[in-house]
């Protein structure tokens, strides 16, 4: 529920402020953007030393996510009833590149 404050602001300044008020929560001050994901399943899973992030959309479409480390610290808190983890979804890229410009 919205305070006095927050209810008369117009809505970009409420989301920000909301925004500072979840990492004041969970402790961080990462720069990210919050993507609430409330109510899809996920898992922690890990190949050799990356960690990864899986979650389902409500179609049971898979995302595959990389959890940021800092240092060799994954980038998740758990505070009560919600974890927050830090991470970057990655999207297939084809890269193309003129072979004269190879390096090495």
């Amino acid at each position: 529920m919205a305070s006095k404050n927050q209810k008369h602001l117009p809505p970009v300044e409420n989301f920000v402020k909301a925004a500072l008020h979840v990492k004041k929560y969970f402790g961080t001050d990462i720069k990210y953007v919050i993507k609430p994901m409330l109510d899809v399943y996920w898992r922690v899973w890990s190949m050799e030393d990356v960690l990864f992030l899986t979650y389902w959309s409500d179609n049971m479409q898979k995302t595959d996510v990389l959890i940021v480390k800092e240092g060799s610290k994954p980038l998740m808190f758990e505070r009560e009833d919600y974890t927050m983890v830090v991470g970057i979804e990655c999207i297939k890229v084809a890269l193309i590149f003129k072979n004269r410009n190879k390096a090495g």
